[in-house]
């Protein structure tokens, strides 16, 4: 198909008269188209273009949905068994060889026990070779080296079966040449072990003792409690000992001589008259008498002067020969067979400081010992006690006093001997007493001698 173009304007005539001269005519019509010209030939390719720049990555596209899960396969087989493996932690393996064994070497890889059975046993014997051959000294040797008194738990299975087994409690381990023996006791038996079966033995060591921890604040003191029912009275002591005889009185006043009477003639020498009464003195008059015999006294009817009634003396007696007295005069023993009656008496009292856990005092010397300085509890050694000084002399009592001035650290007499012979103090109630620091303490004993032995009874008061 062709396309038919209006034709170009004409170019201007330079043939016609300029403008200004003469008036343009108009433009005459197109004339018709001409033919089409022939197609020319085909020009030359001309050369490849430049690549273009690669476009932009397109949006990935949505996920598919997941295909439906296939069958499950057919189950395989079951494996083999594997092999038996050796317990937790350190095991070590033994040949179990004998019962009611003693204490000797079980032989190298074995174990025997001193029981009759596993539940009766309380020692063990062990090589220090296992059922390999191994050493295993050094193992055995931690079996005993906790510091608890319960050193660990060993346990002994029968190798194949975990539910044959036994378990103790071992307090020692002690080496012997070649084995060990372990002091156990028995906690639980389960299933039967034989004489022959191998067993496996493992440990589980207990932890050392903790250190001892600070001690702790000292409490509040508790509100006081209140008065307690008064109690019944207590039951009388024993009866005090008879005390010593009292010295002998003062030799009385000599009578008033009389007046010389003129001398008479001497007569004849007259026959011995018998002997008249004993006469009285009741002279009131102060005179002196002085007796010259030197007779001792050996009973209430020898001597120089004997008295058959009683004796009052009111003022002061000295006696100057020997009643019961020790080598310096002074009267050491007196013996009434009636009762004395003596107002006031002043006792003699020994103090002495630092005894430790031994005192020996010397009982002439006081009945009352003060003792300051106490550093231990202390046993006391009472000697030259008069008696026993023959075999009849039975029934006698003697009462001993002692002062204890207690310190920060109190202590007391917990233990007596007398003449060399230890006595045992029998204290109320069986109980001995606590003493208590920084107090004024008595401790009383009475001492009963019934011609055999001697019996200590004590009481301890505890003064503010």
């Amino acid at each position: 198909m062709s396309i038919a173009f209006p034709p170009p304007p004409l170019p201007p005539n330079p043939s016609l008269p300029s403008a200004g001269t003469a008036p343009r005519g108009f433009q005459g019509p197109y004339g018709p188209q001409g033919p089409q010209g022939f197609q020319g030939a085909q020009g030359v390719q001309g050369p490849q273009g430049r690549q273009g720049v690669q476009g932009p990555q397109g949006v990935t596209g949505a996920q598919g949905s997941q295909g439906t899960q296939g069958n499950d396969g057919p189950q395989g087989r079951q494996g083999n068994q594997g092999v038996l493996g050796m317990y937790g932690g350190y095991s070590v393996e033994y040949n179990y060889t004998a019962v009611n064994a003693t204490n000797t070497d079980p032989g190298s890889g074995n174990l025997k026990i001193n029981g009759s059975g596993w539940g009766s046993t309380t020692a063990i014997y062990a090589s220090n070779f296992d059922a390999y051959g191994a050493n295993v000294t050094a193992w055995l040797a931690t079996l005993g080296a906790s510091t608890n008194t319960i050193k660990g738990v060993i346990r002994f299975y029968k190798n194949g079966s975990s539910t044959v087994n036994t378990s103790y409690n071992i307090t020692a381990a002690t080496a012997n040449s070649g084995y060990y023996a372990l002091t156990v006791s028995n906690v639980i038996a389960a299933g039967t072990i034989t004489i022959g079966d191998r067993l496996v033995m493992t440990f589980t060591r207990a932890g050392d003792l903790g250190s001892q921890g600070p001690q702790g604040a000292q409490g509040w003191q508790g509100v006081q409690g209140p008065q307690g029912v008064q109690g019944s009275q207590g039951v009388t002591g024993i009866q005090g000992p008879q005390g010593w005889q009292g010295a002998q009185g003062l030799q009385g006043p000599q009578g008033v001589t009389g007046i010389q009477g003129p001398q008479g003639v001497q007569g004849p020498q007259g026959f011995q008259g018998t002997q008249g009464p004993t006469g009285t003195w009741t002279g009131t008059t102060s005179v002196q008498s002085a007796f010259t015999n030197n007779t001792s006294s050996t009973s209430t009817t020898t001597g120089a002067v004997t008295i058959t009634g009683g004796l009052g003396v009111g003022g002061s007696v000295y006696i100057g020969g020997n009643t019961s007295t020790d080598s310096s005069g002074q009267i050491k023993a007196i013996d009434c067979s009636g009762y004395s009656v003596f107002r006031p008496i002043v006792e003699v009292m020994s103090t002495t400081t630092a005894v430790g856990s031994t005192y020996t005092h010397s009982w002439p010397t006081s009945a009352i010992l003060d003792i300051s300085g106490m550093t231990a509890n202390c046993t006391l050694s009472l000697t030259n006690i008069p008696f026993p000084n023959s075999a009849s002399v039975t029934d006698r009592a003697i009462v001993f006093t002692i002062i204890i001035r207690q310190s920060a650290t109190p202590f007391y007499i917990n233990a007596l001997n007398i003449n060399g012979t230890a006595t045992t103090i029998r204290w109320p109630s069986a109980t001995a007493p606590t003493a208590t620091a920084n107090r004024i303490e008595i401790e009383s004993l009475t001492l009963l001698y019934r011609g055999v032995t001697w019996t200590a009874m004590g009481q301890f008061t505890s003064f503010g």
